[in-house]
């Protein structure tokens, strides 16, 4: 019996093909978008205050930001990727956690306000019963009652 000889010459072919759609595969592409995306958040924390009001949250955000762009250098797209939205997410809280700080102060300063005024209103109100009980003291406006 004589066996027919064949190039090997298709199935190197085919088996460099494979290695290239494979290799095409198993590379994420560059992830600029989600490091674009995690810088902007860094930033928008810290024009929210986060330095000041959430300084361990932002760091938190940059330390990963940092460690993302390390990775896309070291062509390390999936881990660059993930550190990349982490460091979107810790930005994300640290703004958060700043705009409901400043909420808080602004809360407080308004609840001191009305105590002043409250206490005002009561040392201005004859017999200290608030203004114009019974008919009695000034009008809201400050003029005497008719």
């Amino acid at each position: 019996m004589h066996a027919e000889k064949r190039s090997p010459w298709p199935l190197t072919a085919g088996v460099c093909a494979a290695a290239a759609i494979l290799a095409g595969c198993g590379s994420a592409p560059v992830p600029r978008e989600q490091l674009a995306v995690g810088q902007a958040s860094i930033q928008a924390a810290q024009t929210a205050g986060a330095g000041e009001l959430a300084p361990v949250e932002l760091q938190r955000a940059r330390e990963k930001y940092a460690m993302a762009v390390a990775a896309a250098k070291e062509r390390e797209f999936a881990a660059a990727r993930k550190l990349a939205d982490e460091a979107d997410v810790d930005a994300q809280v640290a703004r958060t956690k700043a705009q409901a700080e400043r909420s808080r102060r602004a809360a407080d300063e308004v609840r001191a306000g009305v105590r002043t005024l409250q206490q005002q209103i009561n040392s201005n109100a004859p017999g200290g019963a608030g203004a114009g009980a019974g008919g009695a003291g000034t009008s809201p406006g400050g003029m005497p009652r008719p």
